[in-house]
């Protein structure tokens, strides 16, 4: 009596924990980050003539804004998700305005994948934010 009491138990356990459900979107969410002094941060990389790359960041700010830094670092996947610097592949550049666009080169590329790192700053009054973006990865043929 007392197995089969344990087998129940044990079959109802089962079924009771292996109810699944599934649920299909009514509605399509578009989701945007929020920022408190920046308006748009971009962070663009493409590989022109085969083996160099082209690093383009683009900020905006509100107009209160006084001053916008861009700190571009490009880097090089090693494995299993893992990304290192490049040597000489990293860039810093300040604008004193509400908008900015910074594009800046690395020629020679040895083969494989990359992607480019932006860290913007932007200034408002005594306040700062800073915000990273990674581009998109590109690979290196």
């Amino acid at each position: 009596m007392k197995r089969l009491l344990s087998v129940i138990l044990a079959l109802s356990m089962i079924f009771c924990f292996c109810i699944s459900a599934s649920a299909e979107a009514t509605e399509e969410y578009n989701v945007t980050p929020r920022y408190q002094y920046a308006t748009d941060v971009r962070s663009y990389l493409t590989i022109i003539n085969g083996n160099t790359a082209n690093c383009e960041s683009v900020a905006t700010g509100l107009s209160g804004v006084t001053k916008i830094t861009m700190v571009q670092t490009l880097e090089k996947h090693w494995a299993l998700g893992i990304f290192f610097r490049v040597d000489n592949a990293s860039w810093t550049t300040t604008e004193y305005s509400n908008e900015a666009t910074v594009i800046n080169k690395m020629y020679n590329l040895d083969s494989g994948t990359y992607r480019m790192v932006t860290d913007f700053t932007f200034y408002y009054g005594n306040q700062t934010e800073t915000i990273t973006v990674y581009s998109t990865e590109k690979t290196v043929a």
